[in-house]
Parts: structure tokens; sequence; C-alpha cells
């Protein structure tokens, strides 16, 4: 996976949508990170994008999945289903986009699953492609850099030390300890904490509108905190 082209071509979706905000904002210029809608990102594509309350299912024996995205290439169409939660939901529409930007072979439909779900086999590399350029779409290195430090008053990487594992878990800080620095959930911890050193914020997460567990990826793709 080459990852720095991938992350440019984010930033140049991004860039895009910021010079034409005053014709996708008509009612007003969000900031920086409302811009970052998959919605608004397929409309500059020249891509539809819609909501469904269901897409079906799609796999072979017991590869099974409910569809989470789909991508039609004929009808120049995105749709993501509603049946999932709204961060998964975000991802899975940057994840279509992600197909189109990135140019993957070009199937007429593409079926996606729900991200992170468990399937059978290794994960094929044109996904997670479409997973890292979602990552970097909706939570962009310098927006997600500027989010730790006014969270956590330091720069990053943030270690691992008994006070900031308390200030993040309280009396079970020590369960964190024992995870280790780079752990996954020390990244969870992170991404999903609310409050630091008793200064009350909207989560990484939520800041973001990704799972928990796209937001510690992502911290930790960015070595924000110690390994």
């Amino acid at each position: 996976m080459d990852r720095e082209n991938i992350e440019h071509k984010a930033r140049e979706l991004q860039a895009q949508i910021w010079r034409e905000k005053e014709k996708l904002f008509p009612m007003g210029v969000p900031r920086p990170r409302g811009m970052l809608e998959p919605k608004i990102a397929a409309q500059v594509l020249g891509f539809s994008y819609e909501h469904y309350e269901g897409l079906g299912t799609w796999g072979q024996g017991g590869d099974r999945f409910e569809i989470a995205g789909l991508l039609d290439r004929q009808q120049w169409l995105i749709a993501v289903s509603t049946k999932f939660k709204y961060p998964t939901m975000r991802f899975t529409g940057a994840h279509e986009v992600g197909h189109v930007v990135l140019d993957h072979p070009k199937r007429v439909v593409h079926r996606d699953r729900p991200v992170f779900q468990m399937q059978a086999g290794p994960r094929d590399p044109f996904e997670q492609e479409a997973d890292y350029f979602a990552a970097c779409f909706l939570a962009p290195a310098k927006l997600v850099i500027e989010g730790m430090k006014m969270r956590f008053l330091s720069e990053p990487p943030l270690p691992l030390t008994d006070d900031v594992a308390f200030h993040l878990c309280g009396s079970s800080g020590h369960a964190l300890m024992g995870a280790g620095p780079g752990s996954y959930e020390f990244a969870a911890a992170v991404a999903n904490a609310r409050s630091f050193n008793t200064h009350p914020f909207f989560s990484l997460a939520e800041e973001f509108g990704v799972s928990v567990s796209a937001m510690a990826i992502r911290l930790r793709e960015l070595k924000l905190i110690e390994d």
C-alpha cells in the first residue's frame, strides 16, 4: 500500500472541497472538520450519495454479510445502509469515495461489508487502501494532531505513564498500564477520552465522527501515542 500517495489524494480532495466551499455550502460554510463529509466528497466527484434502510446481503456460504455500502459506477451512485451506527455509515461512505478516487478496478457494482467486520481470509488490498483513504479524509493528520494537543496539553506522542493512565481511566488505570504503550487498549482509551486532568471535551472519535476503533487505528498510524 502506498500510504503517502493515498494521503496525498485525500488532501487533494479536501483542497477541492475548500476551493468550492461557497458553492457546496450555500447555507453557510462550516469549520474545516465540518466540510469533511462523504456526501460532499461524492458531490465533488459527480456522484449521487443516498441512504437506504437496507442494501441486502452478499457473499457465499458462511461468508454472507449485510451490505453496508454500494458503489454503482454505471449510475454514478454511492449508497450507504442506515442499518449501522452513524460512525460506521460515515466511514463506509468515505471508503466508497476512496474506491473512486484511487481508481480501483472498475467493477460496475461494488458491495462492501461493514467496516472492521470479521471475514474469512486476508482482506483485499484494494479494501485496505479504501479504508486508509477514508481515515485520511475523515481524520486529517493536521487536525488530529491539533485535537491531541488541545486535549492532552502536550506534544505527541502521548506517553503511557501512571499519571496519564489515571487521567484516562481513573482507578482502573493499572489495567491500562498492564496493556502497555502502543497497545490497542491505550489507543482506544485516548480515542474515547472525554476528559483529561479534569478538563472535559468531546472525544477525538466524536469530534471526527468515526468509531473509537477507527480513531484508535488512526492514532497509531500517525504515531500520536507512545510505541
